[in-house]
């Protein structure tokens, strides 16, 4: 097989995507990793920690003049898959970069997120950002049930836009039910208010005699989460950030995993939570 150049250029080192790209260089690509950062203090707090590329080839960038760079070091017939049309002005820069070599590239989106008025205003954003590209795509990967119709709405070609998902990784065995005295419910992410773990709490109460709450991760709601669970009546347990590699023993325990998000691109925990055998319930404002 030919050994073809693949190129992610991603925000940071995430096992959303890391897993696809060891996967590719198994079977015999050659594949270039980029990122302005390795793991930001968001992520670190909820768990993450860094994760073992292999054999794909890392490359760290501080600025568009070595994204640049990097673009003209790529071959001709390199593929290059880009994080969304906005993340950031370096990838902007890489994507103008490419189209000025006369290179296609892909981009992945997630679905978006549209929940108060001023939201909206994406939508003439993405036409004309879709419009400006559109020329130098070879395809847009959607994320999420609705994000191919979203894009199509705003412009893409509908031929062009292909469903997409993120392949991770599970180095864990099936779940296996271990009966107690309480079914344990499961919420593992960032405690903002957008994760709407209150909503959840509320929905417990009635079930308090049968339901314990697992919650894991951190942020700014913790305390005052806690603290409405505590009145509640609601049997909790708060861990904290846990390693993103012990995630899998805690759902391979839990009754059922919630995620009640008002708003997630995806929630790749949802995801991880059915990999393990472990039945998930999400808003349906999740990916």
């Amino acid at each position: 097989m030919q050994n073809t150049e693949i190129w992610f250029w991603q925000p940071l080192v995430t096992p959303h995507m890391t897993g696809l790209a060891r996967a590719l260089v198994a079977i015999g690509y050659t594949v270039h990793y980029v990122c302005p950062e390795l793991l930001s203090d968001n992520r670190r707090m909820l768990g993450w920690s860094n994760i073992d590329l292999g054999a794909v080839r890392l490359h760290v960038i501080e600025d568009t003049q070595q994204a640049r760079l990097l673009v003209s070091q790529s071959s001709a017939e390199a593929e290059h898959i880009c994080s969304g049309f906005r993340v950031n002005r370096i990838f902007g820069d890489v994507q103008t970069e490419l189209a000025r070599l006369g290179r296609k590239h892909w981009v992945i989106i997630e679905q978006v997120r549209e929940m108060h008025w001023y939201h909206f205003l994406k939508r003439p954003l993405y036409r004309i950002l879709i419009q400006r590209n559109q020329p130098m795509l070879k395809g847009i990967l959607a994320i999420g049930a609705d994000t191919a119709d979203w894009l199509q709405a705003r412009g893409a070609n509908p031929d062009s836009i292909y469903p997409f998902t993120y392949f991770i990784e599970s180095p864990y065995s099936e779940a296996s039910f271990q009966a107690g005295s309480k079914h344990q419910v499961l919420f593992i992410g960032e405690m903002i208010p957008l994760k709407k773990l209150d909503l959840l709490i509320d929905a417990m109460e009635p079930l308090k005699d049968e339901l314990q709450l697992i919650a894991i991760g951190s942020g700014p709601c913790r305390d005052q989460w806690q603290e409405q669970a505590r009145k509640a009546g609601i049997d909790s347990q708060w861990p904290g950030p846990v390693p993103h590699e012990e995630i899998g023993n805690y759902l391979a325990r839990g009754s059922c995993l919630v995620l009640p998000s008002e708003h997630d691109g995806w929630g790749v925990v949802v995801s991880e939570s059915m990999m393990m055998g472990t039945p998930a319930i999400c808003s349906h404002r999740c990916g």
